[in-house]
């Protein structure tokens, strides 16, 4: 599988389903397997994480005292011996007014087929171990028994996502609404072609053009030609049409509402976002009216939406807005 990019939504999601089912869990602990259990773990963000995975924890603090820790999708835990209860041993790092987290941390068997040997471990987008295949997790992670190498690593890399990176995560569906459109177009023009060709009277009708002047005798061939030329006329339009596109992303700053807006041009030709993309910071109330009232709509529709000649809504917070 390819890196998971997940986003912070989710895991305020995942992590309030956890921590409720956590402390709403029937078990059979005894008091002296729950003395085990607390003396053994740490308490991070309401979660219990292993003793490595809070120390671990505590030194990123340390770095940044904003990062908040979650989980989400399928993350490693790590049975408290001596009580029936696991305790985490991988966290999500985040900020929470970003889209997505920085990176996944932990102290755990990463090994490929696994050695019941625990090390630290830090999962990127901005990592590769190219001793790895690209479709395994361990191609993005780096890990080591010394925390410090692992810190080390954590401070070139701990950082948010740039816009142009949020878009490229986000890029695909919308340019596949976008070809759809075209697909869809050419798709119709092909079946109001083939309808067309496909009448028994069409040869009749043909010659009929040459002995009356050009003039149709058969009404519902009329007809067809006029929707196999209207179809094929809006093909055209769709295929020659240039798709361009900004990419607002809205993030609060403070008490402020602040939008990013990255200009993507020929969003049908290009295969991912460049990072030197015209990108603009606008606050809320200066945003572009063109702009502001197609977010505006946008905002009403549900996510992954696509409305043609307005855009796509990807989250609330991130838009993909066609430029008319």
């Amino acid at each position: 599988m390819s890196y998971s990019h997940i986003t912070v939504a989710r895991i305020n999601t995942d992590t309030a389903d956890y921590i409720n089912r956590f402390s709403t869990r029937i078990t059979t602990q005894t008091e002296e397997a729950e003395q085990i259990f607390t003396k053994n773990t740490r308490v991070i963000d309401g979660m219990y994480v292993s003793k490595k995975l809070g120390t671990l924890c505590d030194a990123i603090l340390k770095v940044n005292r904003h990062v908040k820790f979650g989980v989400a999708k399928h993350t490693k835990g790590e049975f408290v011996h001596g009580t029936n209860r696991q305790a985490l041993a991988e966290a999500w790092v985040y900020m929470p007014e970003h889209e997505y987290a920085m990176m996944r941390v932990g102290f755990a068997d990463y090994a490929v087929k696994g050695n019941m040997e625990g090390k630290f471990g830090v999962y990127s987008r901005l990592l590769q171990n190219d001793k790895f295949n690209p479709q395994r997790d361990q191609y993005y992670m780096v890990t080591s028994d010394d925390i410090d190498r692992i810190m080390k690593t954590v401070k070139k890399i701990m950082r948010p996502y740039a816009p142009h990176e949020v878009a490229n995560v986000v890029f695909e569906p919308y340019q596949g609404k976008v070809h759809s459109n075209v697909w869809k177009a050419t798709s119709e023009a092909r079946e109001a072609k083939d309808a067309t060709i496909g009448l028994n009277d069409l040869r009749n009708e043909l010659f009929a053009l040459y002995d009356l002047g050009y003039e149709f005798a058969s009404v519902t061939l009329k007809d067809k030609v006029g929707k196999w030329k209207k179809a094929v006329t809006e093909m055209t339009e769709a295929e020659n049409k240039k798709r361009n596109a900004y990419f607002v992303s809205v993030i609060l700053r403070g008490d402020e509402l602040l939008c990013n807006v990255m200009t993507v041009d020929d969003v049908r030709t290009i295969h991912k976002i460049n990072e030197a993309s015209m990108s603009q910071v606008f606050k809320m109330d200066d945003l572009p009216e063109d702009i502001a009232e197609k977010v505006a709509t946008l905002g009403m529709v549900d996510k992954g939406h696509y409305v043609e000649d307005v855009g796509m809504k990807v989250s609330d917070t991130t838009f993909w807005i066609d430029r008319t």
